[in-house]
């Protein structure tokens, strides 16, 4: 997606789970929050940074803190204890979704 620019860091996760945490985040970007991103974009020269982390507990489960910077404000999204990484991530930007939606 041009004008998005993603940076990521993972703690003790194996390479694969890695690339499908990283195709789930493009895709979440693509599709969940595009048309919450779409009127930021209008803006000309508009550029919108993610930044993610997601780490394996001691415990087996997966904590993350994901950082999104549009227009000068930052979201943040931040939790511990899930089992599904996936999860982690849908949730992230399901918490984006809703804070753009609230403008």
């Amino acid at each position: 997606m041009d004008g998005v620019f993603v940076k990521y860091q993972f703690g003790e996760i194996t390479d694969a789970l890695k690339e499908d945490l990283k195709s789930l985040v493009e895709k979440n970007l693509q599709e969940k929050m595009s048309a919450y991103l779409a009127p930021i974009f209008e803006k000309e020269g508009a550029e919108i940074h993610l930044e993610y982390k997601i780490d394996k507990t001691a415990n087996s489960r997966y904590s993350g803190i994901f950082s999104m910077a549009i227009d000068g404000q930052t979201l943040r999204y931040e939790r511990e204890d899930f089992v599904k990484p996936d999860d982690l991530v849908n949730h992230a930007f399901d918490h984006f979704k809703e804070s753009l939606a609230q403008k």
